[in-house]
């Protein structure tokens, strides 16, 4: 019988990571370049106060009767005003939403890979002792025997690299 791992156990209390939604965060359109920093640092920015006030400023505007009466011919027209404003608030809200996501994609992200990493470490025990037995087996699972021995060759290669600097080091004294 199996033994259970941390990885199960984990998904047996409910800190297992939830599945992505079907449909994904969404990509930028086609095409799409962020904008250079230096355009950014020009562009105008709102302050939180504004941001909060934006619908009540929009629908305020919206109301008045007396809109070019109250603010000259050379007011920006009232609908651009309008339109202006329900885009910054639109895009304040998908920003906000981005980033929370952002953070909970993250957050899902390293609960997955942590239970397939545990899960794998299991299998990793088995895949060297099987391969032992077998050496045929690494022609049957190139890709496993090639994850499962990643972070040993990562801690091999670092271990090399400190003994190397480490030599450096007592060679320029």
């Amino acid at each position: 019988m199996p033994k259970t791992s941390k990885a199960v156990q984990a998904a047996q209390s409910g800190s297992q990571p939830a599945k992505p939604p079907s449909h994904g965060a969404p990509s930028a359109p086609p095409g799409y370049k962020r904008l250079a920093q230096a355009t950014v640092q020009r562009l105008n920015k709102m302050t939180q106060s504004q941001v909060t006030a934006t619908p009540a400023v929009a629908n305020e505007l919206l109301a008045s009767q007396t809109y070019s009466d109250d603010f000259g011919r050379d007011a920006p027209d009232l609908n651009e005003v309008v339109t202006a404003l329900g885009l910054a608030a639109a895009w304040t809200t998908e920003a906000t939403h981005a980033e929370q996501w952002a953070v909970y994609a993250d957050n899902q992200r390293e609960l997955a890979a942590d239970t397939a990493l545990e899960l794998m470490k299991s299998l990793g025990t088995e895949v060297e002792h099987a391969l032992g037995k077998h050496p045929d087996l690494a022609d049957r699972y190139p890709q496993l025997v090639s994850f499962v021995g990643a972070r040993r060759a990562a801690g091999q290669k670092a271990a090399a690299t400190k003994r190397a600097k480490k030599k450096a080091a007592k060679v320029a004294k």
